[in-house]
């Protein structure tokens, strides 16, 4: 898992970090961030950078749609291995712990939705923080609020549609 301290830092320069979610301005944000420039950028396509946390993939791919960033997602632990029920138990366990830091340093949580694929949400003035558990690994996700509004809308669609 991130280190505690890693995702503590990156938690308070998302909630103090104001932007126009461009693509052009993402340089100078995970410039603030201390994110440094890895190789594989098509800056119209995808941009991406190495944001020091220390989990396996060690590169944020960060997707450009019409000149625009719709979401930035951070794997906050390693992908386990297919039938690792030990794996899968210290993936909750970095769920509950990067919900915690969040909690810590970000507030109250605005929303949570238990289930299968458990999110927690903190939304904030012009941004939305979300970590979020799946079977094989946990994540950070940092999102516009226009956008984080439509993934709202289509959730509770899915929930009414029972899917």
């Amino acid at each position: 898992m991130v280190d505690a301290r890693v995702l503590r830092e990156t938690l308070r320069s998302f909630r103090d970090v104001e932007w126009d979610w461009s693509a052009a301005g993402l340089p100078v944000v995970a410039e603030r961030l201390g994110w440094e420039p890895a190789a594989g950028s098509v800056p119209e396509v995808v941009q991406v950078f190495d944001p020091h946390f220390g989990v396996a993939t060690g590169v944020v791919e960060i997707p450009v749609i019409a000149g625009t960033v719709k979401q930035i997602m951070l794997r906050l632990t390693d992908v386990i291995p297919d039938a690792d029920p030990a794996g899968e138990n210290a993936v909750q366990d970095a769920f509950v712990d990067a919900v915690a830091v969040a909690t810590e340093v970000l507030g109250e949580p605005s929303g949570r939705e238990a289930g299968e694929l458990p999110h927690v949400v903190w939304r904030g003035p012009s941004s939305t923080v979300r970590i979020e558990r799946y079977r094989k690994t946990a994540v950070l996700v940092w999102l516009g609020n226009a956008v984080a509004d439509r993934l709202a809308r289509v959730e509770e669609r899915d929930a009414v549609r029972g899917g």
